[in-house]
């Protein structure tokens, strides 16, 4: 039996996926890799201040890698990292859910 002070890890992982854009950024680096420009246009309202420090966070939490390319200027790309590749089937469910739940209003 668990130990009533253990952490839940749904809520841990609950705490990371609930921050601000999260959901989106996770998601739309789900169908592949995007600059820094093209993830900053498809998040139509995020600022550069916010996209900055969820980037930062999530490629610290191993969910996003950060790829420079060797040009003039240097280029940043964005992809799922290790962790961020286990959340593609809970996000796959949650969209499957999501849209069933729309159909239903």
């Amino acid at each position: 039996m668990n130990s009533s002070k253990e952490i839940c890890p749904i809520r841990t992982c609950s705490k990371i996926i609930s921050r601000a854009w999260a959901l989106e950024i996770i998601y739309h680096l789900s169908n592949g890799p995007l600059f820094y420009g093209e993830l900053k246009n498809v998040l139509n309202n995020i600022s550069a201040k916010v996209l900055a420090t969820r980037l930062k966070e999530f490629e610290a939490e191993l969910i996003i890698k950060r790829t420079v390319l060797p040009c003039k200027p240097p280029k940043v790309k964005y992809s799922l990292g290790p962790v961020g590749k286990d959340l593609v089937p809970i996000f796959q469910s949650m969209t499957k859910i999501g849209k069933k739940l729309s159909k239903r209003k």
